[in-house]
């Protein structure tokens, strides 16, 4: 039952001129009557529940990591080593990142997108460097970006234009260049160097792919 305001108000009314005449016998009766419309509950009310999944630090490592003992920080250390934001939180991008890592490490590591123990003692070393400004995978930072050889890719630069996949107009420039990464993709595309990676795209990267299909 609904008891609207004009109702509500009716009531009061006739309450009050009852109880002016005397007759708090109606009263009762109506007061108790009134009582019955909601009807009291048995026992509390308990909420719904739902199956919501708990997604735990150990599931995240997980994604990446084969093996007990990983944690956060070993997902940290790829991302950085990766030239990625490390936030610790293994997306797209960090699938990809242990994809480039295994490629460029080749028949050292399976290729499964996931590190092992033995593959973690083989790459954790080189991921500790991080990537110089505007290179964008682990591959380009051991490549082209450590101490020994900082020359920003500038090198495969010149080779891509002596073998006439590059403009001349490159020359000098680097991978920090826009125009570079520019060529990077239009040379991808031409040449159908296709890398997939769910969700990361790496259409103006150099992988080892993209390297190893020139011959370099």
């Amino acid at each position: 039952m609904f008891c609207t305001p004009q109702t509500i108000l009716t009531d009061v009314n006739t309450f009050s001129r009852e109880a002016a005449s005397g007759n708090t016998a109606g009263i009762e009766s109506k007061a108790r009557a009134a009582a019955q419309i909601i009807p009291t509950a048995n026992s509390p009310a308990v909420p719904p529940t739902r199956n919501v999944p708990i997604f735990t630090t150990k599931d995240n490592v997980a994604l990446i990591f084969d093996g007990p003992g990983f944690t956060n920080k070993d997902v940290v250390t790829v991302q950085s080593g990766s030239c990625l934001a490390a936030d610790g939180i293994v997306g797209n991008e960090t699938k990809a990142a242990v994809r480039i890592i295994e490629d460029t490490f080749g028949s050292q590591m399976g290729q499964n997108g996931k590190i092992n123990d033995q593959e973690w003692s083989l790459v954790e070393q080189a991921l500790q460097a991080n990537c110089p400004s505007k290179l964008m995978n682990f591959y380009e930072d051991l490549t082209y970006g450590r101490g020994h050889n900082p020359g920003y890719g500038g090198d495969l630069v010149e080779q891509l234009i002596k073998k006439n996949k590059f403009p001349p107009n490159l020359s000098g420039k680097d991978l920090r260049s826009k125009e570079v990464r520019d060529e990077v993709a239009k040379l991808r595309s031409s040449e159908r160097i296709n890398e997939s990676y769910p969700g990361y795209d790496v259409r103006n990267q150099v992988t080892p792919k993209f390297v190893h299909h020139f011959g370099l």
